[in-house]
């Protein structure tokens, strides 16, 4: 494969890994949303917003304010509901006025973000004194956890190339500090995101043939087919399961 192949490849087992994401965290998302009364912001960024579903859940919820969505990713935003209001721009250079926003929110952003600080000060800036900055979930894939054992080829296939494309295995564990040095007082907490047997089942093949490519790389024919029929009986027994931490990190300004 080559390097345009392989970034594909990253793109497309992160946006599947997004959608599950998504819904595993709906809980999360929406206890965060009752506590910090989130129904009465006046005006929500969503930044990293992508093709808009959390931009759409935080509209549906906000229903009392005005929710933006901003990605860089034109082709990503062409995908979104057209009743959302959504801006392509740079994260780096937020197209707003100081004090703009009562909550700004993000959602598995951070993890493609070369300059986290620089981010997260532009973030302060565009919020308002008060208001809320919200970094819902950040994974930490370097925190992953398979088993049985064996199948740990995953996590280090990922993080050999993830890198290579400037993306941060670890931005979790670190996205505290980032917002310590920017000047706000971050509260830090960790979800777990586990997929059991039973959710592993369902979309066995689909992931499967998505990293058959790489895994070509790597393995033969013949590990290949092993290592499928391996994994497969491992889910069917319910003894295979994958495990990482996602962190959220809340400050007011």
């Amino acid at each position: 494969m080559n390097r345009y192949q392989i970034f594909n490849w990253i793109i497309e087992s992160i946006s599947n890994n997004f959608s599950r994401q998504s819904e595993i965290t709906k809980d999360l998302r929406n206890s965060i949303y009752n506590k910090y009364n989130l129904r009465n912001a006046k005006k929500v960024l969503d930044l990293g917003c992508g093709d808009g579903k959390i931009t759409k859940e935080l509209s549906t919820f906000c229903c009392m304010g005005e929710v933006i969505g901003l990605d860089l990713n034109i082709n990503l935003l062409k995908r979104k509901d057209p009743s959302l209001k959504v801006i392509c721009g740079d994260a780096e250079k937020l197209p707003f006025q100081d004090n703009t926003f009562d909550v700004v929110f993000t959602h598995l952003f951070f993890l493609w973000v070369s300059r986290p600080l620089t981010v997260i000060k532009e973030i302060v800036r565009v919020t308002r004194d008060g208001g809320l900055i919200i970094a819902s979930a950040e994974p930490d894939y370097e925190g992953r956890i398979d088993y049985p054992a064996e199948f740990s080829y995953h996590k280090s296939i990922f993080l050999n190339i993830a890198p290579i494309w400037g993306l941060d295995t670890t931005i979790g564990r670190k996205l505290g500090s980032f917002f310590i040095k920017a000047g706000v007082n971050p509260q830090i907490g960790i979800y777990p995101l586990f997929f059991s047997s039973s959710t592993l089942a369902e979309t066995f093949q689909k992931d499967w043939e998505r990293n058959l490519p790489i895994l070509k790389q790597i393995f033969l024919p013949d590990e290949l087919e092993n290592l499928k029929m391996k994994e497969k009986e491992a889910i069917q027994k319910g003894e295979r399961w994958v495990y990482y931490p996602l962190f959220y990190v809340i400050a007011q300004k």
